[in-house]
């Protein structure tokens, strides 16, 4: 509540807050950095926001409840983050920083455990080439391999639909 409060403020009264104001509050939270990281001010995770929509949307049925509002306006408008673009691209500086940890090699281990490390990297590597999601991942065959496409079939996929995906030049050592 307290993002409320400071987006609202303190004066302002919850029977004057309508549909216009919760979207803008919602495009208000979308620039919003992450406290929990002050070193580096990162953006706030999807699922991040919908706690925070989640949130008032609880208040404000409260309000409802209290007879405090008559209806509640975040209806409709707290429900989705569709109009709200918040896409979000891994930096190049959270791609080596990945790799090197999963490379890295420094600490004395048995060679089982190295063995296991170059294959979780390849995969790490596989992943971050073709954009395959885990369980397409996982589920690789060669028989999707179709020249320099990976063809994952529907029935694997999130969404049911079949996809090629090209297959970036340093995936094929790993692959062979």
């Amino acid at each position: 509540l307290a993002y409320l409060v400071e987006y609202f403020g303190e004066k302002h009264k919850v029977s004057a807050i309508t549909n216009v104001d919760i979207k803008n509050y919602k495009i208000h939270l979308t620039g919003l950095k992450d406290r929990r990281f002050k070193e580096e001010e990162r953006q706030r995770s999807v699922n991040g926001l919908r706690n925070f929509l989640r949130h008032a949307k609880i208040f404000f049925n409260f309000c409802v409840d209290m007879n405090w509002l008559f209806k509640n306006p975040a209806i409709g408008e707290l429900d989705s983050l569709k109009e709200v673009d918040v896409t979000r691209v891994i930096t190049e500086e959270e791609i080596d920083s990945i790799l090197y940890h999963c490379m890295n090699t420094e600490n004395k281990c048995s060679q089982e455990t190295l063995q296991a490390r170059r294959e979780f990297s390849d995969l790490v590597l596989i992943a971050l080439s073709s954009g395959l999601r885990r369980k397409e991942l996982v589920s690789l065959e060669w028989s999707w391999v179709d020249g320099d496409y990976i063809i994952v079939p529907g029935q694997i996929r999130k969404n049911k639909k079949p996809i090629a995906m090209p297959i970036h030049k340093d995936l094929w050592p790993i692959l062979m």
